[in-house]
């Protein structure tokens, strides 16, 4: 009887560590699978997550490992700019002049030049005394041709504003939005012409940048359901026609006369909404949810391209130039 429960005993811890290394082979093939599609997809901030993952603070181990260390390592970054002391909230890129404009987390923007050899800029000057510094930067953007900087954000007692800085002069105006809710997102038109705000309290407003007018405001774009909230801007580049587009929580994207606020068409996606881009010629609208990516044709009722996501949930999109 005791051989024969030594037996069992013996069968039972084989059948346990031939389950265990089975265990350990679907993990291991679901995480380079997993890798792989993040090499596939241009994920390399995922691929750099699982290969960490996988090594855990050693060389990786394996000859798919390997292979995927030594592919992301020929794509590592050509230039890291760190900020010293400060927490990065946004940015944005000025493609024609070779410019990063940064928000930090104690509301400063600060600018420089792209190249190794360069320095951050002192904090970007503002108007007003120390009861108008902000405590964080929502939004930053710059025109198209870089000569306008837009950043969004608010004070400690809540207000919203806009803030726009003229390159190279670096003169500095304020658009006051409310003085009761935070600037959540907004947007800038790529000839800087036009701003648009949306606050805490769901209130769409554009405004004429030169002037600082108001040009027309919309309360619950989309509704007053809590998932009808407007998540997301953006400014049509087309000079004939101005759009703009907005979407709310519930998969909704309206576009609107930038002008006017009139509506112009609306998109039914039925999922939440993490991006919206225009083309360049401002014909096509690229909108991202959290499942699928679909291109549209402004003047259309379908979208003339669809891609299922099937890896990591999308946070943006931007058209090439």
């Amino acid at each position: 009887t005791a051989l024969r429960e030594k037996a069992n005993a013996r069968d039972a811890l084989h059948e346990k560590i031939l389950s265990n290394n089975e265990l350990e082979r679907q993990i291991y093939s679901h995480q380079i699978n997993s890798a792989f599609v993040a090499w596939e997809t241009g994920n390399l901030h995922r691929l750099s997550r699982l290969l960490e993952q996988s090594a855990d603070g050693r060389e990786p181990v394996g000859f798919e490992w390997r292979l995927l260390s030594e592919l992301r390592n020929q794509h590592d970054p050509s230039e890291v700019y760190e900020v010293p002391g400060q927490t990065t909230q946004r940015f944005a890129v000025d493609r024609q002049h070779g410019r990063i404009a940064v928000g930090l987390r104690n509301g400063d923007v600060i600018v420089r030049q792209m190249g190794k050899e360069k320095e951050w800029s002192r904090p970007l000057p503002t108007s007003g005394d120390e009861s108008s510094q902000w405590d964080t930067v929502t939004c930053l953007a710059f025109s198209s041709n870089g000569n306008r900087l837009l950043a969004s954000g608010g004070t400690p007692n809540s207000s919203g504003e806009l803030r726009l800085w003229e390159f190279p002069s670096l003169s500095q105006s304020t658009i006051r939005v409310s003085d009761k809710a935070l600037v959540d997102v907004a947007a800038l038109s790529a000839n800087g012409k036009f701003a648009a705000s949306l606050t805490e309290d769901d209130k769409l407003q554009v405004w004429d940048c030169l002037s600082g007018e108001l040009l027309w405001s919309k309360e619950a774009v989309f509704g007053r359901r809590h998932d009808n909230r407007t998540s997301r801007l953006a400014f049509s580049p087309a000079k004939g026609q101005p759009l703009l587009a907005c979407s709310s929580w519930d998969g909704t994207v309206k576009l609107l006369n930038a002008e006017t606020g009139e509506a112009f068409r609306e998109l039914d996606l039925g999922a939440l909404v993490f991006g919206l881009s225009f083309s360049s010629d401002g014909d096509r609208l690229a909108v991202a949810s959290d499942v699928e990516l679909r291109i549209w044709d402004i003047s259309g009722e379908t979208p003339i391209k669809r891609q299922k996501i099937t890896w990591e949930r999308c946070q943006s999109v931007e058209f090439s130039a």
